[in-house]
């Protein structure tokens, strides 16, 4: 996951993730943007199923994921 802070865009947070194609380069990338502070979190629950979503997309490419630390 990466995260922006309102220090970036004034007023915005964003959280953004990866979605990873079967050699592990990025096929694309899923991101949220919107005007909640704590967006720019990682126990921000939209920032949880987000990275979930991702997980599962990449899956679906054929990545290998190791779990998150």
């Amino acid at each position: 996951l990466a995260f922006v802070d309102k220090t970036v865009i004034p007023a915005l947070a964003a959280v953004s993730s990866a979605v990873l194609q079967w050699y592990g380069d990025a096929a694309a990338a899923v991101t949220l943007i919107g005007p909640d502070p704590e967006l720019a979190k990682a126990s921000h629950p939209a920032a949880g199923a987000l990275r979930k979503l991702c997980d599962r997309l990449s899956r679906d490419f054929g990545a290998t994921l190791k779990e998150a630390a």
